[in-house]
């Protein structure tokens, strides 16, 4: 082999180390020098074979929201709180699936374990060095689908070390859903029950670790044909607010007789605990709003409606399980 196609392999295997090493997550960047790191290291799978709800739903892992394009991982000491292990990564424009970590350089002890992925720049991670600082840092933009995963009281031994890792999304769902109408009166007249925008509470930023928030309602607009079902996410907030702006046509013959506007105010109740007071994050609020219509023989509209409770909470937290 000449020294022309030695150099060559030389850079095909520098290449191919790098990025393995990125998407592996092999990291050995202690930048913590004030403790005694190294004594021992470990690999961190984010547990990722299925986002489902206890109730049985599924989200595709190739979804944008189920999967994960970068990542941090930081191992701190539970008695001082000081930062003695690290790690970030990229996906390099793909995605990744349950992606293990190997080989972070820690120190031996009790230790917490957190894990973020889906953020703006891993490297706004880089300089901090305690719990308190991670803990408390803001993250943003709800489409990055941000998750948060934490392990409390690990203990790591001087030899290698094995964690799985569940994350949660930092985000709460709300699914709203306007059913078809219960029609009494007229003759050959059908009803469509439309949303076409509302306005909720809706935090835009977050802290790793979280506490409910207030947050201001935003307007948003739906389909100019109107939706009879639509989602969004929001941060923790408490004490939440929904108000859906939706449309009744009622139409026989094929003529829109009447038209009649409705201002709904959707309360976040549920069955067992009553009005909730936050919506959490990494769980799904499924709201069902079902429409009574009374119509006179000059089609004037007698209008109800009803929103049912949230079943069980519980039955839906998304995890990754």
């Amino acid at each position: 082999m000449n020294a022309k196609n030695i150099i060559s392999a030389i850079l095909m295997v520098l290449s191919f180390t790098a990025c393995t090493s990125e998407i592996e997550g092999i990291d050995d960047n202690m930048t913590n020098n004030n403790t005694n790191n190294g004594e021992t290291s470990i690999s961190v799978r984010m547990v990722m074979e299925g986002v489902s709800t206890k109730a049985g739903t599924t989200i595709d892992l190739t979804t944008e929201e189920a999967a994960i394009k970068n990542y941090v991982i930081a191992v701190f000491e539970e008695k001082s709180g000081e930062r003695v292990g690290y790690a970030s990564g990229t996906a390099n424009g793909s995605y990744l699936v349950t992606p293990i970590v190997k080989g972070i350089d820690a120190k031996a002890g009790i230790v917490k374990v957190i894990v973020v992925a889906n953020i703006d720049d891993i490297n706004d991670f880089n300089n901090l060095y305690t719990y308190e600082e991670f803990s408390t840092k803001t993250v943003g933009h709800l489409n990055n689908w941000t998750k948060v995963g934490i392990e409390d009281n690990v203990t790591l031994s001087k030899t290698d070390n094995e964690l799985n890792i569940e994350l949660k999304q930092l985000t709460a769902r709300v699914n709203v859903t306007l059913n078809e109408p219960t029609v009494t009166g007229g003759n050959n007249v059908t009803v469509t029950f439309r949303a076409y925008h509302y306005t909720a509470s809706i935090a835009e930023s977050s802290k790793i670790v979280y506490v409910p928030q207030t947050a201001d309602t935003r307007d948003i607009l739906l389909d100019t044909n109107g939706e009879t079902s639509f989602s969004y996410i929001t941060y923790s907030v408490a004490s939440p607010k929904l108000e859906v702006y939706a449309k009744l046509e009622i139409i026989a013959d094929g003529i829109v007789k009447n038209t009649i506007e409705k201002e709904i105010p959707v309360s976040f109740i549920s069955k067992d605990n009553g009005k909730l007071d936050a919506l959490i994050a990494g769980k799904s609020y499924d709201q069902q709003v079902y429409a009574n219509v009374t119509i006179s023989q000059n089609f004037d509209v007698d209008f109800s409606y009803e929103i049912a409770d949230i079943t069980d909470n519980e039955n839906q937290d998304i995890t990754f399980n």
